[in-house]
């Protein structure tokens, strides 16, 4: 989980697409809206700043099974009995110039080893206009090559909760490694962010590994800055 999504994988040519992409704070001209469905297409992600180029395929969808309308000039302040569901169209991908390809897979396929699960996207159940639950359900990450394959995940977690408060973020992620065939297991404690920043402000995430693999602990310093067991390293790269 550290390495392949919070950490710069700069040998990939990965690059940074935020403050390009359409968000749900403002999905622009190209957002559309059906049945409470929001789908934002990612396309228009494509990296077009210095370095290598990153292209992206697919849409993201974010479904609201409550009472609260979804809205693509605005994104709506939830509420209290408000679910949303977040998947990918299939097939949505991203790739670099170094022909990296990343498939991610919310399509109800069934995936992993301990247990199988079906990759079913995100739901996020509001308490109030901040307090929430986040479940990934199942989300069926993979990166290859020239055909060959470099990793393959299936993630799933816990209950994730968002304090209603302060924004902590705590809760429990699975990584089923289908190429390893390894589980790592990540705690999220008491995750705080910082406005304009996508990455934790304070906190650690610990990650222990089913193959006896020496046991992760990434404690966040803010301002990108991050110990990994106990070293000092800058996080470059939000996933």
């Amino acid at each position: 989980i550290l390495k392949s999504f919070l950490l710069e994988q700069p040998a990939y040519g990965q690059r940074l697409s935020a403050g390009i992409c359409p968000s749900v704070q403002a999905g622009g001209p190209t957002c559309t809206v059906s049945a409470n469905s929001m789908t934002l297409p990612l396309p228009v992600c494509n990296y077009t700043g210095q370095g290598p180029y990153v292209t992206w395929s697919g849409n993201e969808t974010i479904t609201n099974g409550g009472p609260t309308l979804v809205n693509c000039a605005t994104f709506p302040p939830f509420n209290n009995g408000d679910v949303l569901v977040r998947t990918f169209s299939t097939p949505t991908a991203r790739m670099t110039p170094n022909w990296v390809i990343v498939l991610i897979d919310t399509s109800n396929a069934v995936a992993g080893f301990s247990p199988p699960v079906a990759a079913s996207g995100v739901t996020i159940s509001y308490s109030g206009p901040v307090a929430r639950t986040i479940v990934i359900n199942g989300v069926h990450v993979a990166a290859s090559i020239s055909g060959y394959l470099v990793w393959d995940y299936m993630i799933t977690s816990g209950t994730i909760t968002v304090d209603g408060t302060n924004k902590v973020v705590s809760g429990t992620v699975y990584v089923q490694d289908l190429v390893l065939q390894r589980i790592d297991t990540a705690t999220l404690t008491n995750l705080t962010y910082a406005a304009g920043i996508c990455t934790p402000a304070s906190g650690a995430v610990s990650t222990t590994f089913s193959d006896g693999t020496p046991t992760e602990t990434l404690s966040f310093t803010g301002n990108n800055g991050a110990n990994l067991n106990g070293n000092p390293i800058t996080l470059n790269h939000c996933w």
